[in-house]
């Protein structure tokens, strides 16, 4: 196996993994067990107006990383 070939397996198995567990925790209907129940709170859903410009501001510059590196090829660009 080659290393590009192992890190597809890798990547593969860890979306996997999220999604079955988050499938598990949605349908469970425990209020805390999705993602999202950390998410909100930790990126300022629902809180003060400084708290969310924060969240906003942390998605935002995510987004404009991700989209850049996945579309020129990341680290081999």
């Amino acid at each position: 196996m080659n290393a590009r070939t192992r890190w597809a397996v890798i990547w593969a198995g860890w979306v996997a993994y999220f999604c079955i567990a988050e499938t598990i925790a949605v349908r469970s209907r425990q209020p805390y067990a999705p993602l999202c129940a950390y998410l909100r709170p930790a990126l300022g859903a629902g809180g003060s107006r400084v708290h969310r410009a924060a969240g906003t501001v942390v998605v935002g510059t995510a987004v404009a990383w991700f989209i850049p590196h996945v579309f020129k090829g990341g680290a081999n660009a």
